[in-house]
């Protein structure tokens, strides 16, 4: 089976040509979007939008968007549209629409958009929490930047500025030019160590400590694969979180984990405390107010989010500052002044109630944030359709707001001459003039920066420290304008060096995209090469793989395995006298065992070594989560609970309700035979097991035969039968690429069967449990485990749920398949079909007419017949093996490596003459009593073997048998001319299903 036509290479070009032709209306399409709402916006440009970076080294769209503010501007606009990638952002200029937002209409825009994912707990801060989450950890937080707690933190801030002044001294007396950003980053580093981590950095002594450097890195030193990540947490965040990408430097993340862990282990440990923040977020640990209680993963993120926060872009206004100040000398006497007067008045100690009281200096501080904001755009995210109230502008939900915080501050409408630096534009009675919301450096409204004060306590520590010692001047090293480094999120500029606007290789984006592609499709030859010669690096033979297939024969299947192709594999193999060979499915090796006693080391002997199926499975669609493709401990402790559902005893008490089911079937092929109708049988034989498990499963009447198109029985259809593109496609992904497929949370069950299952589960155990309802059957042995006080026992409703979807999965298309072929040999055997009919007929004489548990036990021959039939028709043609730790056979050169599938060639097996003579003659003789002893062990292998066989064979054995003895006893089963022979076997396919349809004829017996 191809995609479109019978030539694979011609339905790829045809795939990646509608990929393409998709690909380019989508950016069309997304290029329209302001458009399409009647907004005014910026020409956009694939594939960056109107942004100037491909790369990015900040979590924001960096000064840019000042640059959308000023051509907005000078259109006369309030309002815009611009594109971030293939994102649509709008761009607000009137300070009374960001008021809306911000403030008055805050319940609109609640988030920031700020890439967060748990597979990272230190992005989960109270920065980048959305909805709820944000507004209880606000709450929480907000008790740890009160007046009281700030003070108690004020005085290690103050020690840490003696580091300082010492680092300060050592440059004055050498009359050194000073990289004032590195320093006032030193001090900063200092000041979070001690109040977020109570550790003492000592940057200044020590510039290459750990605190020190992992700050660098953080802000400054990012990688291809950094930059990488950060373009997918920008532009496709969704994608980004499933499959876990962080925005924060592995490194990083380590050393704060380690560092929080070791240090709140020392203080519990040995009682310790600290006036510190990191006690602050400890007494929440360990609160028994669950309104406060906070975890450790919140303890470590918010303590990074106080370094993150507090270092950098106080470091960033401190140096700013003493820029500014440097070449303003009326301004630095005036503020050296006044932090000199009132330190006289406080014992020439620098107090809190002293800071308060420097108003200029605050003025200082206030004019250097309106320069040089730390965080040059604000953003926010609708949260629910909002129109503004004065123009016609919907915004819809999840369309991002950018505030270009940097654009406001730089305006002359409301900052005459805004490039001149004067701190008197804060000064009392200009302060009350200002227009509201055109100064915004720490955000405004109930999402501002929560540790302003905290941030604006520790620059004014720093600059008072400095002024009230040193006179600053310029350094003729310093080269001017410094420039705006327009791909961080905060200011980034080198005193010493102007900034440039940063590409991936070169300055040109274009050229940057070629290399990039061509270096991606030389890496992928390479990848494609280096995966395919993996078997001769093993010196193992193998069966030569063609991109992108390997050997196998479908681009996109309708099962979860290789179908019948492994059987080809063991031909081929077994033609040049091999024991074992290697073939690759997609990309992947696996390796294909001939050998019955290889075979037996995998599935018993050493089973260890081999205990999982390698199914997909993905907990977000726990009903892939079944005994069949769980794995490890998973698999092993869901066993122990599950065989103990499929004793003898548990299945005779549910076999009456299967032979009940066999009234539906009889009288439906009463019907056909009196109209002597070509009977479909797969489809008859269906019907009868979709109402078998309908009623031993969920304790539901399906009546399949009354009603074909029954919700049971359509999706009987669908799960096996009906596959569409998208489903294909999942599956392709899941089988070739199921690790990328798990974190996406690709299902490999359509959507409709999964979601009708947990409906039809939840209603029936609901109803039971309300009304005291209980039944024999599989759900209610299920739903006592799930009520189990015994936790060895004890499943939840997800297990309940997938156990019963495994239930009627396994036991519905298996048991219909036996039946139908066993039907299809009998039909062409008369001397089989009698023998059979006349042990059916006698035993049941035995047993008063009845079909019974005993008389079915009976019935060896019916039993030949079975087995032959799984033997020709095996409906699992290929079993598979993961190895789970590195294996080699005692008496072969071969070592199976951690991950690699095994597969079992059911199909060959059953075929192969050397154990099977005459394999395609139908003969149930070969399973007497005296064949059965003289037969190779592990070349008959319907149901697996050892530990991981099929856990309810029985049953399927039972309801297989009942079918036939129902059938056999009152019709005789004739070929039909309709069924086209040979049948073929289509190679697509999880469950073996016959290429053409099986047709027969019934005819009652008196």
């Amino acid at each position: 089976m191809s995609l479109l036509t019978d030539n694979i290479v011609l339905d790829l070009s045809v795939l990646l040509s509608s990929l393409m032709v998709l690909g380019v209306w989508y950016v069309r399409h997304s290029y329209g979007y302001w458009k399409r709402k009647n907004v005014p916006f910026l020409k956009p440009k694939f594939p960056l939008g109107n942004n100037t970076s491909l790369f990015p080294k900040g979590i924001a769209v960096g000064i840019v968007s000042r640059s959308f503010y000023e051509q907005f501007k000078k259109m006369g606009l309030k309002y815009g549209g611009v594109f971030l990638g293939l994102r649509p952002h709008l761009i607000l200029l009137d300070p009374a629409h960001i008021k809306d937002v911000m403030t008055k209409d805050f319940s609109n825009f609640t988030d920031r958009g700020v890439y967060q994912t748990t597979s990272d707990p230190l992005s989960v801060t109270i920065f980048s929490q959305s909805g709820n989450d944000w507004k209880n950890a606000r709450t929480k937080f907000g008790a740890v930047f009160t007046t009281v707690k700030i003070k108690s933190m004020f005085y290690a801030v103050v020690e840490c500025a003696a580091g300082l002044e010492e680092a300060l001294d050592t440059y004055a007396l050498r009359n050194s030019d000073v990289d004032i950003m590195e320093t006032m980053a030193s001090l900063t580093t200092d000041v979070i160590g001690s109040c977020a981590f109570g550790i003492s950095c000592n940057s200044f002594k020590h510039p290459d400590a750990e605190f020190r450097r992992m700050g660098r890195k953080l802000f400054e030193e990012f990688n291809l694969s950094d930059q990488i990540n950060l373009f997918m947490t920008i532009n496709m965040p969704k994608l980004a979180n499933k499959l876990g990408i962080p925005n924060i430097q592995k490194e990083v993340s380590k050393f704060f984990f380690q560092s929080v862990r070791e240090t709140v282990d020392f203080r519990e440990k040995n009682n310790v405390r600290r006036n510190d923040f990191l006690q602050l977020l400890m007494d929440m640990k360990n609160s028994t107010d669950a309104s406060v209680k906070i975890n450790m993963n919140e303890v470590t993120a918010q303590a990074f989010l106080f370094f993150v926060a507090g270092f950098e872009t106080s470091a960033t206004t401190a140096s700013m500052a003493l820029f500014e100040i440097s070449n303003d000398k009326e301004v630095q006497d005036r503020a050296r002044e006044e932090i000199l007067r009132v330190l006289e008045k406080h014992n020439n100690d620098i107090t809190y109630e002293g800071i308060a009281e420097m108003k200029y200096l605050g003025q200082v501080v206030d004019e250097t944030l309106r320069l040089w904001p730390p965080v040059t755009t604000l953003t926010r995210v609708c949260t629910k359709d909002y129109t503004f109230d004065d123009i016609d502008l919907t915004v819809e939900k999840d369309v991002t707001v950018l505030i270009p915080t940097l654009g406001l501050h730089h305006d002359p409408e409301y900052w005459p001459d805004p490039t001149r630096w004067d701190p008197d534009r804060f000064s009392e009675e200009n302060r009350d003039a200002r227009t509201p919301f055109t100064y915004l450096p720490f955000g405004e409204g109930p999402r501002n920066c929560i540790g302003l004060r905290f941030g604006l306590m520790q620059t004014k520590i720093a600059l008072a420290s400095i002024l009230r010692r040193y006179r600053v001047s310029p350094s003729p090293k310093t080269v001017t304008p410094l420039g705006m480094d327009p791909d961080t999120h905060r200011e980034h500029r080198n005193i010493w060096s102007p900034s440039a606007a940063m590409s991936l290789l070169t300055d040109n984006i274009v050229l940057d995209l070629g290399v990039l592609l061509s270096s991606l499709m030389v890496l992928g030859v390479w990848y494609v090469r280096h995966s395919y010669g993996y078997w001769k690096r093993k010196n193992v033979p193998f069966l030569k793989p063609k991109f992108p297939l390997g050997n196998n024969t479908s681009f996109l299947p309708k099962g979860i395995a290789v179908g019948i192709v492994s059987r080809s594999f063991y031909e081929q193999f077994k033609k040049m006298g091999l024991k074992y060979g290697g073939v690759f499915l997609g990309l992947r090796p696996h390796l294909i065992l001939l050998d019955p006693a290889h075979i037996k080391d995998i599935m018993t002997k050493d089973f260890s070594n081999f205990t999982d199926r390698g199914v997909y499975q993905t907990t977000s669609d726990p009903l892939s989560v079944t005994l069949f493709s769980q794995s490890g401990t998973d698999w092993k402790n869901a066993r122990t609970k599950f065989t103990a559902i499929f004793t003898t005893a548990k299945m005779k008490s549910m076999f009456y309700a299967v032979v009940e089911c066999t009234a539906g079937l009889e009288k439906a092929l009463d019907t056909f035979a009196h109209e002597k109708s070509d009977v479909e049988v797969i489809e008859t034989l269906a019907c009868f097991t979709t109402d078998v498990i309908g009623s031993c499963v969920f304790g539901i009447s399906c009546n399949s035969f009354k009603h074909s198109d029954a919700e049971f029985r359509r999706m009987g259809r669908k799960l096996f039968d009906e596959f569409t593109l998208s489903d294909q496609i999942n599956l392709f992904m899941t089988i070739n690429m199921p690790k990328l497929a798990n974190k996406l949370g690709i299902p490999n069950i359509q959507k409709e069967v999964s979601k009708f299952f947990f409906q039809s589960v939840r209603e029936t155990v609901d109803f039971r449990e309300k009304d005291n309802v209980r039944r024999n059957d599989f759900l209610q042995l299920l739903i006592d485990m799930k009520n189990s006080t015994d936790a060895s026992v004890k499943i939840d409703m997800n297990e309940v749920t997938a156990q019963a979807f495994l239930f009627f999965a396994a036991g519905f298309e298996t048991s219909a398949t036996t039946a139908s072929m066993a039907l299809f040999e009998i039909s062409n055997d008369k001397e089989v079909q009698d023998r059979a009919r006349e042990e059916i007929l006698r035993v049941v004489e035995k047993h008063n007419n009845d079909i019974t548990y005993e008389g079915i036990a009976e019935m060896k021959y019916l039993g030949q017949v079975v087995d032959e039939t799984l033997r020709l028709w095996p409906p699992v043609t290929t079993l598979t093996r993961v190895c789970t730790k590195d294996f080699t056979f005692e008496d072969i050169d071969l070592t199976v490596e951690k991950d690699v599938p095994v597969l079992i060639p059911t199909l060959g097996l059953h075929h192969d003459p050397e154990y099977w003579p005459d394999p395609t003659r139908w003969d149930p003789d070969r399973f007497s009593e005296e064949n059965r002893d003289a037969r190779t062990p592990f070349t008959y292998l319907p149901f697996g073997e050892g530990p991981r066989n099929c856990i309810g064979l029985r049953f399927g054995l039972m309801q297989t048998k009942i079918a036939l003895a129902s059938i056999l006893r009152r019709y005789r089963v004739s070929p039909s001319p309709k069924t086209v022979t040979p049948l073929g076997i289509d190679p697509d396919t999880f469950i073996l299903h016959t290429i053409n349809k099986v047709y027969l004829k019934f005819e009652r017996i008196n």
